[in-house]
Order: structure tokens, then sequence, then C-alpha cells
């Protein structure tokens, strides 16, 4: 499913690439324009809606979640008090 391309690491792209490169993604993602190249290859795959992993707080969990590659981990939304964090997973 080309929804799910990002999995669990998107985030590093949205806080640390440039302006630029980001803006590029979203166009080949996004863009409906349906262009294609000298190979007749599309230029953009348009999607309607984007979503990702919003996690359960196995970050959190640290080694209890009982996923060891840390990479895998997500970071839960809700805090211990019930309140929401926003600004968790920021890159997303």
């Amino acid at each position: 499913m080309l929804e799910r391309l990002d999995a669990w690491c998107c985030q590093f792209a949205g806080l640390n690439w440039l302006k630029v490169k980001k803006e590029k993604i979203a166009e080949f993602l996004f863009n409906k324009e349906k262009e294609f190249d000298e190979n007749v290859n599309p230029k953009e795959i348009g999607l309607s809606f984007w979503y990702f992993y919003i996690g359960a707080g196995t970050t959190e969990q640290g080694k209890d979640s009982q996923i060891r590659n840390e990479w895998r981990r997500a970071k839960s939304y809700i805090e211990v008090n019930g309140n929401y964090d926003w600004n968790k997973e920021k890159g997303q």
C-alpha cells in the first residue's frame, strides 16, 4: 500500500531535511497532474492521503515493550496524566 511508505521512520526527513527536499517529496507523492518522463514513467504517484503509525508508547516502555529494535518503537501522544502531547514525533 503506497499510503504506508513511511512505516516508522519518516519523522527524520520531516525534521532534518531541507525544505526544498521535503517539497519535492510532497510533489512526488501528492501531485495529480499525471505527468510522464521520456520513458513514459509517471513523475508522481498522486496519493490522496497519508497516514502513519501513531504509536502505542513503546518508546516510553523501552525494553519492556518487547520490541528489541529501538528504531521500531514509537512514542505515544497520550501522557500518563491523560493529556495529549502533539509535539511528539514532530517530523511526521
